[in-house]
């Protein structure tokens, strides 16, 4: 069976033993309300069928339940695979019936949605590459398990396309400042702390309460893209910002939270960012991650060292040499005229 947890997320629930299992089934946002139930009650059956039988025969495996079993190990991905596959015609096609025009026609269509979201839609066309991470890396499970024979379906019709010019794009301090002036009131604490650090959104978001050392103004960043914890000393002004969110919350609730009491994600933060940086007349490639780069171009042009740098932001000084060294150029040449007799 499939219920509400009283704060908007759909959980699965089935018999184990004397006890009850539970999977998550996500918040099933963007689905009309009164099509919220049966939507999960989708999910949940596909869920059971996996929980009940890990060995179904390869001619009875759905897309959908592929991307459930994919789930049961990437627990981040529950939300995303929940809105944007499960209770779509995609996910009830058998994987040897799958062809890539099956593939082509769902991404077609989250094309659609997501620009019927307000994402505008080149901002929507970049955020595609995200949204189909988890439904190739599904699929290409099935591939090595051997319930699919070639990945020619999704090869193609899932190809990321990179952009450099989104990976390399800087925004000025008085843009952030534009983009923070256009955000949303429910999202403007989570960008600000994405203009203030060089932190991952994503740790960002998985920041709680416990996670600050309000006495002493220090950031404890412990679980961000697998990398080791990590402490990092606030500047006052910073500090004071932390501060002033976790005020009157409980040790374990996120740092910067939604108007429904969760932590932001990538699916949710993509909305606000999305209509503040039309509204700030930013560039259409503008991303959270952007903020992030914008930061750590600022640290090493205003003079920090790569290996603090790279410490504080989470990262290999290899990987900073690699990507902002060439920033250094002009301290170079400064410092070689000072040698000058």
């Amino acid at each position: 069976m499939s219920t509400s947890d009283g704060r908007g997320s759909w959980i699965a629930r089935t018999a184990g033993g004397s006890k009850y299992i539970y999977q998550p089934l996500g918040t099933f946002e963007g689905i009309a309300p009164k099509d919220l139930y049966e939507a999960a009650s989708t999910a949940a059956r596909e869920w059971f069928i996996v929980a009940k039988d890990e060995n179904n025969a390869s001619q009875d495996i759905t897309v959908g339940i592929v991307c459930l079993r994919y789930t049961a190990t990437h627990p981040n991905e529950v939300d995303r695979i929940n809105r944007f596959l499960i209770g779509t015609p995609l996910a009830r096609v058998k994987l040897s019936d799958l062809t890539r025009k099956d593939v082509q026609a769902w991404v077609d269509n989250l094309k659609t949605i997501q620009v019927s979201n307000g994402i505008g839609e080149s901002h929507a066309r970049a955020d595609i590459d995200r949204e189909v991470c988890p439904l190739r890396a599904a699929l290409n499970q099935a591939h090595d398990l051997g319930e699919i024979a070639t990945d020619t379906a999704w090869r193609m019709a899932l190809r990321i396309k990179k952009n450099k010019k989104k990976r390399d794009l800087y925004l000025t301090r008085e843009q952030r400042k534009s983009l923070l002036e256009n955000m949303s009131a429910e999202a403007k604490p989570f960008f600000t702390a994405l203009c203030l650090t060089p932190i991952r959104p994503g740790a960002v978001a998985l920041l709680t309460v416990k996670d600050f050392d309000t006495a002493n103004g220090v950031l404890n960043v412990s679980n961000d893209k697998g990398h080791e914890p990590r402490k990092i000393q606030l500047s006052e002004s910073t500090a004071d910002f932390f501060r002033a969110q976790v005020q009157g919350k409980k040790a374990d609730a996120p740092i910067f939270q939604r108007n429904n009491g969760l932590a932001w994600n990538k699916d949710a933060w993509k909305y606000p960012i999305a209509h503040a940086v039309e509204q700030a007349g930013l560039p259409a490639e503008t991303t959270a991650y952007t903020l992030r780069h914008s930061v750590i171009t600022d640290l090493i042009t205003g003079g920090l060292d790569l290996f603090t740098t790279a410490k504080i932001a989470g990262t290999g000084v290899d990987m900073i040499s690699k990507h902002y060294g060439h920033l250094l150029q002009h301290h170079a040449k400064d410092a070689m005229a000072k040698l000058e007799l």
